[in-house]
């Protein structure tokens, strides 16, 4: 996926708003970053009328999230949950070598943990990468209503301001009809930046240890693949790629979290 593909995608969809992953890939898993690399540069584009001219009219999402589902905070509650019942707890040995990456600011939380189960039913439909005897389903359905009954969210950027704990990803959009207004006004100032540096180099990581392909770090995996361990941790420790989404000068003054207030134009180099 690159950039001018993603931005085809969103000339097309027209969402209102976007989710990816953190800087950090959530870890440092090479997809993820990677990932998160493209959806910050499409998101930055697809409103500039002068880049991709031949991917369709301009289309500004007005909001971009990064998923917070594997903070410490919810592992945690789910451990000490779990141990509390008298059951196993499947995060133990992840929890003893969780490396510190300081804390994330969740913006939104939103309520669905009456829709635990079709979650699981789509993660389940990944089944090249997901064991459905593995770690992610350990931790009862009832259990995880109570104990954490929402999906939580940290806003990156916003062209409108973010309220205190949100419960909602669409808050501040007004109507669908205003907020394509303003998806396609062309004048658009950022109210709301969250994005945070990206790490230079990955925390380190065991050697037994792997981007989420062993076993042994990202639990609910199914298959391992040591051999391609060297080659993830070189991708992941090389930092962000940088991708065609206007001159290396502007891409990274999108980029850093230290940038003027408003969205800069991407044209193609």
């Amino acid at each position: 996926m690159t950039t001018e593909a993603l931005v085809r995608v969103i000339r097309d969809f027209k969402p209102h708003v976007m989710t990816t992953y953190d800087e950090s890939g959530g870890y440092p898993h090479p997809d993820h970053i990677m990932c998160h690399t493209v959806s910050m540069s499409a998101f930055a584009t697809a409103g500039d009328r002068g880049s991709y001219t031949h991917a369709g009219p301009p289309w500004q999402p007005l909001k971009i999230y990064y998923n917070q589902t594997l903070t410490k905070a919810r592992i945690m509650a789910y451990h000490d949950a779990m141990e509390a019942a008298g059951l196993e707890s499947p995060y133990g040995e992840w929890i003893s070598r969780w490396q510190e990456r300081g804390e994330r600011t969740i913006t939104t939380k939103i309520e669905c943990a009456d829709y635990f189960g079709v979650r699981d039913q789509a993660l389940l439909a990944h089944a090249t990468q997901v064991d459905p005897e593995g770690t992610w389903f350990k931790v009862p359905l009832s259990m995880q209503m109570q104990i954490w009954p929402t999906e939580d969210f940290e806003a990156a950027v916003s062209f409108v301001p973010i309220e205190p704990l949100e419960s909602d990803l669409f808050a501040g959009l007004g109507t669908p009809e205003q907020a394509a207004a303003m998806a396609t006004s062309g004048d658009l100032h950022i109210a709301y930046d969250g994005r945070k540096e990206a790490f230079s180099h990955p925390p380190a990581m065991n050697d037994q240890d792997s981007h989420c392909y062993p076993e042994a770090t990202c639990p609910g995996s199914r298959f391992t693949d040591r051999a391609r361990t060297p080659r993830l941790h070189a991708l992941a420790r090389r930092g962000l790629p940088r991708l065609n989404a206007g001159t290396a000068t502007q891409r990274r003054a999108w980029l850093s979290p230290n940038r003027a207030h408003r969205i800069p134009l991407h044209r193609q180099a």
